[in-house]
């Protein structure tokens, strides 16, 4: 993510946690228990990448990473399955950094009218079958063992990609440091939201000015030439007119 030889070809996340966990983890810093300081540290990181990133992206990634617009990207091993079935020169690791350890859950609103209604849909998402449906469809790794174990779904993810269940469960994703991020103090997250305007504001306005200084004095010296053409021919052309 901070190669020079891959400058213009290296997608960032466009969230702030996201990536300033890359910058944390390549710091050697804890994405949840940093200090100002280190926090402070990330943003100078991503700052110095700026000039190497060809955008901040999210679902925009699929497009890019699909057609070989770009040739490295942080994201998600799901996605990452997805992207694979269109473009099969893609490949996936896990830092030896670090990465973040995720899973996803089904939550109940404290206030929801239909509590038990709830729970039944989730009882009926836990079931094998819709359980193994859902996790063909996603590709993201299921915290279900009777989905792990489901002769159809490992064969069905063996098809996808033949290293996918060594992805999603097996000793790559267990080989690197990791963490699940956790909800952050208040003060942390204004540190955090403020650091990503930083980040993002960080030399735009300076790199628009020259870029519409440049623009201009493009004009203004094609208009020079095109003025000092027309005049040598006039002066050619009364120059040899007959006396």
């Amino acid at each position: 993510m901070w190669n020079e030889n891959y400058t213009r070809d290296i997608l960032q996340f466009n969230n702030s946690r996201d990536a300033f966990g890359t910058a944390l983890y390549w710091l050697g810093y804890d994405v949840n228990e940093a200090t100002e300081e280190q926090w402070r540290e990330a943003r100078d990181l991503l700052i110095k990448q700026k000039t190497l990133v060809q955008g901040y992206v999210m679902d925009e990634i699929f497009n890019k990473m699909s057609s070989g617009s770009a040739a490295i990207a942080a994201y998600y091993a799901g996605d990452f399955m997805s992207m694979y079935e269109d473009n099969e020169d893609l490949a996936f690791y896990y830092p030896k950094e670090g990465t973040n350890s995720y899973i996803d859950a089904m939550c109940i609103p404290k206030g929801s009218k239909n509590y038990d209604l709830a729970h039944e849909y989730i009882n009926f998402m836990c079931e094998e079958e819709i359980a193994v449906a859902n996790a063909e469809y996603t590709y993201y790794a299921s915290p279900l063992t009777t989905v792990v174990n489901n002769e159809d779904y490992i064969e069905t993810m063996s098809e996808v990609h033949p290293d996918a269940l060594e992805i999603l469960y097996g000793e790559k994703a267990s080989s690197v440091p990791s963490q699940a991020y956790l909800n952050l103090s208040p003060e942390k997250l204004v540190l955090l939201n403020n650091l990503w305007e930083e980040l993002k504001v960080e030399n735009t306005i300076g790199n628009g000015i020259y870029i519409c200084c440049g623009e201009i004095l493009a004009v203004i010296i094609i208009l020079t030439v095109v003025q000092t053409v027309k005049k040598r021919k006039r002066a050619k052309y009364y120059t040899e007119q007959p006396k």
